[in-house]
């Protein structure tokens, strides 16, 4: 059976061909990818045209808005360039692209909160809000799925798992040094 279509908690690593945390992987990157679009755009769409959308949003800091948009598009392509790395590295900074995230979250949480905007803005930061959550809990939920299958071969990656490159074997569930 393959581990992918287990509905069952891991709890603690599964050893497979490689194939399942390919997968794992691959949903993680194609979540990231999608991260860095959405992220992009509106980064670009900020930048470009802070005004616009200022008055959009009814703040009256367009200056901010475009700082704003200028650091998604810096915050996206590093998002573009982990979802494109080697394994080892997306599983190292994915946590911390869900901090980012979480801090994008809570900022507009906050922000809704104290008043900043008008009421078509806090409704367009909080549908964004929403779905940078949707983002940050599927990241999560894809990171801690990649880093449950453990792959008996290098194959899932270009580098070897750490029990090859430790010089640990398992052989029968049994880790032999």
């Amino acid at each position: 059976m393959n581990p992918m279509q287990s509905r069952q908690p891991v709890f603690g690593p599964v050893v497979d061909d490689g194939t399942a945390v390919r997968l794992a992987a691959q949903r993680l990157r194609n979540t990231l990818r999608l991260n860095a679009v959405t992220s992009g755009l509106g980064g670009l769409f900020a930048a470009a045209a802070p005004g616009p959308l200022d008055r959009w949003l009814d703040t009256g800091q367009p200056e901010w808005v475009r700082t704003i948009g200028a650091g998604l598009i810096v915050f996206a392509a590093a998002v573009f360039i982990t979802a494109g790395a080697r394994l080892s590295h997306l599983l190292r900074f994915t946590p911390i692209i869900v901090a980012g995230d979480a801090v994008w979250v809570a900022s507009s949480t906050t922000t809704i909160g104290a008043g900043w905007y008008s009421g078509l803005g806090a409704a367009v930061v909080g549908a964004v809000a929403i779905m940078v959550a949707c983002f940050a809990v599927r990241q999560a939920i894809t990171w801690h799925r990649t880093r449950a299958y453990r792959p008996i071969s290098a194959r899932a990656d270009e580098t070897p798992p750490v029990e090859v490159a430790c010089g640990i074997a398992f052989d029968e569930g049994v880790a032999r040094f």
